[in-house]
């Protein structure tokens, strides 16, 4: 399973998204989720667009960070809806080094086809959720039915089950979840108190990784998890 450590590994808010947190969830043999942004012409790291004297890292820095963790994976959240602009097809042409250990996600059904007819190797995917936050939202039928390559399944809840994950993989497409954890500000009844089980859940149904802010946390009891005599005989 990925564990993709939710803006890299942090301690504060401030250090989200920065090439040092990134690089220390690298480091610990993590993946990654980053936002990406397209602003005034250039893809840049951040989760909101940037205020004055701010400047953030490029997507390229990431690119370049990534090439040196061949085995691990970047999740590239690429921001609402920044994507609408078509200039910003050309994150296909930044993406070309790594393009095998990255795939981008959150946009809309239309524009991953796009991205598609540009470069058939640069993975996407749609966020699918039973609480849609923005309009490019899909539905799991919808999801399961377009030339995409992940679910980005964002549970408000009880949308992870046993048989999505089985539907997503019968589609030929990989799941990914959101972490209950990362649900505090939206009141999931399992941020605080629960969220392993569902970790558990997810890993006992074959789910391809999870997004948390707990990484360290998912990585410890995935190491015990596949040390367990009957997982790993299967594994």
């Amino acid at each position: 399973m990925r564990n993709f450590a939710h803006r890299g590994l942090w301690r504060r808010p401030t250090e989200q998204n920065t090439l040092a947190a990134l690089e220390a969830a690298l480091w610990q043999g993590l993946d990654v989720e980053t936002d990406v942004r397209w602003w005034q012409g250039e893809f840049i790291i951040k989760h909101d667009a940037p205020v004055k004297g701010e400047k953030p890292s490029k997507l390229s820095d990431v690119v370049e960070l990534l090439s040196c963790y061949r085995t691990q994976q970047a999740a590239l959240h690429f921001k609402y809806d920044d994507w609408k602009d078509k200039k910003s097809l050309g994150i296909t042409e930044v993406l070309q080094p790594v393009k095998d250990q990255v795939f981008l996600f959150d946009m809309s059904l239309d524009y991953c086809r796009q991205v598609k007819e540009k470069d058939p190797g640069i993975k996407v995917g749609v966020s699918v959720g039973d609480k849609h936050y923005h309009d490019a939202f899909a539905g799991l039928e919808q999801a399961l039915a377009a030339d995409i390559d992940v679910v980005w399944a964002d549970e408000w809840r009880q949308l992870y089950t046993k048989n999505m994950v089985g539907a997503c993989h019968a589609s030929g497409k990989l799941m990914h979840c959101i972490s209950p954890d990362l649900g505090v500000v939206v009141g999931h009844p399992r941020a605080e108190v629960g969220y392993d089980k569902t970790w558990r859940d997810l890993l006992t149904w074959g789910a391809d990784g999870i997004c948390t802010d707990r990484s360290l946390e998912l990585k410890a009891l995935c190491k015990s998890w596949y040390q367990q005599p009957d997982v790993a005989s299967v594994s």
